[in-house]
């Protein structure tokens, strides 16, 4: 068929060539289907629910991952915008944290600052409603 520029090979040619390939290749495998009696055993077979639940673990690992990350980074860049950024940027934190030693530190260090700022609230509104009156 290379030649077929060079030298034009009529279609029956070329199509009698094709059959006598497939025809020599199918009697072949007939005939060498009985010699080989041993089972096909994959390597991959005997270790497949382990490596079933490895892919699971990292596929839901890298879905929490971005996850977390597109959260977070919605809540910094409501930080410049309006919304609830106070909201969600734990949110996105307490995402990753599920993953990351990091995130849960960074969690806790902003629960205790907004636990600090929810008690000193109540005093600053009174402090603020005095100077009003």
């Amino acid at each position: 068929m290379m030649l077929s520029h060079v030298h034009p090979i009529p279609n029956l040619v070329s199509l009698a060539v094709i059959v006598g390939i497939l025809a020599v290749g199918a009697v072949a495998s007939v005939l060498g289907a009985h010699r080989d009696t041993a089972p096909l055993v994959s390597p991959v077979a005997r270790n497949l629910q382990q490596l079933v639940g490895w892919t699971y673990d990292g596929v839901l690992r890298l879905f929490v991952i971005l996850v977390g990350i597109t959260v977070l980074l919605t809540g910094i860049v409501m930080i410049i915008l309006p919304g609830p950024a106070i909201l969600v940027i734990p949110a996105g934190l307490a995402i990753l944290a599920t993953e990351f030693a990091w995130a849960r530190w960074l969690l806790k260090k902003f629960r205790n600052k907004s636990s600090a700022l929810m008690e000193k609230l109540p005093r600053m509104l009174k402090r603020n409603a005095d100077k009003g009156e």
